[in-house]
């Protein structure tokens, strides 16, 4: 039963759906149940003082079940909230032990450099991840919303380097070939934003 619920969780967007489903699906039920009473703590009313206690769950869920994959995620994001930059790296550094090319990771993990004001680590994990979406995105044709949302954060990566034109030009020809009006809706508020007010906006970004 909480394999079934591992995979429709992953499949209801809990966790990124471009990560390959590890291949032990199975999770501690104490280290799920923690999760479980994390996000039932945040969510109902999320801000710091929340994020900080859910956090403490989720370590805890971690310390029992390395695998808990979608605990460390969490953690990951809700580092942002209370500005934890050092646990925010950690939690992406497990991950990406996981699924060492994943591009989401390699990105967050640049944006964490980014607020904890490390610019050398912030470009080169910026780098190794336009490598990764450029090798992706490259060769593909069909155009869907996982991946219009690969093309926003190539887009977004390229600006974190400094091509702000080439990153405003890309974001801009993938909003204007999207037609789903929700995705549509969220590509618009990075558009045309300086470096800074992209990682702003992703500082503060809720996170569901």
């Amino acid at each position: 039963m909480k394999k079934l619920l591992y995979i429709l969780f992953l499949m209801a967007g809990f966790t990124n759906p471009r990560i390959s489903i590890a291949q032990n699906l199975y999770v501690v039920p104490a280290a799920w149940h923690l999760y479980d009473s994390a996000m039932n703590i945040y969510h109902p009313k999320p801000d710091s003082s929340n994020a900080v206690k859910a956090i403490l769950l989720l370590n805890q869920a971690i310390s029992i079940d390395t695998n808990c994959d979608i605990a460390i995620r969490s953690r990951m994001h809700l580092c942002r909230t209370v500005n934890n930059w050092p646990l925010g790296l950690e939690s992406a550094f497990l991950l990406r032990k996981k699924y060492p090319m994943e591009t989401d990771i390699l990105l967050t993990i640049g944006h964490f450099y980014d607020w904890n004001h490390d610019p050398i680590n912030a470009q080169q994990f910026y780098k190794k991840a336009l490598v990764e979406y450029s090798k992706t995105l490259d060769k593909n044709k069909i155009k869907n919303d996982i991946i219009n949302e690969m093309e926003l954060e190539r887009a977004i990566c390229m600006i974190m380097m400094g091509d702000s034109k080439k990153g405003q030009k890309k974001m801009n020809e993938t909003y204007n070939a999207i037609i789903d009006g929700t995705m549509k809706f969220r590509v618009e508020k990075y558009l045309n934003k300086s470096r800074n007010q992209l990682l702003q906006i992703m500082l503060v970004a809720k996170y569901n």
